[in-house]
């Protein structure tokens, strides 16, 4: 867990196996919030984390990575764990904005709505166009849009667009990436709704991805064994099914966690 405070420091606690904590020792836990120290004299505005890794974003737009890094998750063009925090110097002088950290994977969005992938590949959770593993932040093509927001599964990937689109990429045998088949997809693939329907936020559970509308609307879709799509089913949804709420309440953000999905009015 990493939380950041109003002053941009970063503190972290829990476990430590790989580093991803961001302290110079490897202690297999830490019970109580303590301050990452290599990054005192920044000042974070983001921060991300996976099992066994995590990033953080400066208020200049640096990229830190930390943690695992036995399939190159942590964009450093190498493989070596890292318990403190390393600056990506493959994306110095671009501004990042945001960054999401799948299981073993890494996609980055920029303040110029550029996307970059790295790390574990197999599902084709990158969206490079093959499954091979990457070492370094990538540009991934994404023509004639600019990324504003992203979200990560285990092994998937979700970007919405300043124009209100989704696209999805990776592992899909739960339906996660919402195109209507279970196909794996390792480029970018439209995920469907209606013309008038903007997207202005995506996150990802294990298996499954929730939408937020500009209009407050959610969508969901994806695996729903233990409920997790909030729809009163179990049966898995291959297409964005859109969830019903309350009356006169219009939604503002969503988060998922492993297996659960919240709603926030």
């Amino acid at each position: 867990m990493i939380a950041l405070t109003d002053s941009g420091l970063a503190y972290s606690w829990g476990y430590n196996d790989r580093g991803q904590l961001g302290h110079e020792n490897l202690t297999t836990k830490i019970h109580v919030p303590k301050l990452i120290e290599s990054l005192k004299d920044k000042k974070l505005r983001y921060a991300s984390v996976s099992y066994h890794h995590s990033a953080v974003i400066t208020d200049s737009g640096e990229l830190y990575t930390f943690g695992m890094n036995d399939c190159g998750q942590l964009g450093l063009d190498h493989t070596q764990h890292q318990t403190t925090p390393q600056l990506v110097k493959s994306l110095e002088g671009t501004e990042v904005s945001m960054v999401a950290c799948g299981l073993y994977h890494t996609i980055i969005c920029t303040a110029a709505g550029g996307l970059y992938t790295c790390g574990k590949n197999d599902y084709g959770q990158l969206g490079l166009g093959h499954n091979r593993q990457i070492k370094m932040a990538t540009l991934v093509s994404v023509p004639n849009e600019m990324v504003c927001f992203l979200a990560c599964g285990y092994y998937h990937s979700m970007i919405v667009t300043t124009s209100g689109r989704t696209f999805s990429f990776g592992r899909n045998d739960y339906g996660q990436l919402g195109i209507g088949n279970k196909v794996h997809q390792n480029v970018l693939n439209v995920v469907a709704l209606s013309a008038n329907t903007r997207m202005v936020r995506a996150t990802c559970g294990c298996y499954h991805t929730v939408l937020l509308s500009e209009q407050g609307q959610v969508f969901v879709f994806g695996r729903n064994n233990k409920g997790q799509l909030g729809n009163r089913g179990s049966a898995d949804a291959l297409l964005p099914v859109p969830l019903k709420v309350r009356p006169k309440r219009m939604l503002v953000d969503v988060w998922t966690s492993l297996l659960v999905s919240i709603r926030h009015r």
